[in-house]
């Protein structure tokens, strides 16, 4: 391995961005489904790359924070039009 590809290797493993993928293992939720309704419904900030999320790691510590206090039954609740 050469010196260029131990940086590159470095980078990658510090970077505080991550994945739908990722993010859902971080936050421990059931399907990227329920990331989705936090994004769309403005609980989990994130970055659009073209189709890509990306999420960085201080905006998730940040949504599991206490006084957030929010769950995915929240959200699927809030996701669902409201009737007269």
């Amino acid at each position: 391995m050469t010196d260029q590809d131990k940086d590159r290797n470095d980078t990658a493993t510090t970077t505080p961005w991550m994945t739908v993928d990722e993010a859902v293992e971080y936050l421990s939720l059931t399907s990227k489904h329920a990331l989705y309704r936090y994004v769309r419904t403005g609980y989990v900030p994130c970055c659009r790359l073209g189709r890509n999320m990306r999420f960085l790691k201080e905006d998730l510590d940040a949504a599991l924070k206490p006084e957030n206090d929010f769950t995915v039954s929240d959200v699927e609740l809030s996701c669902v039009p409201q009737t007269l």
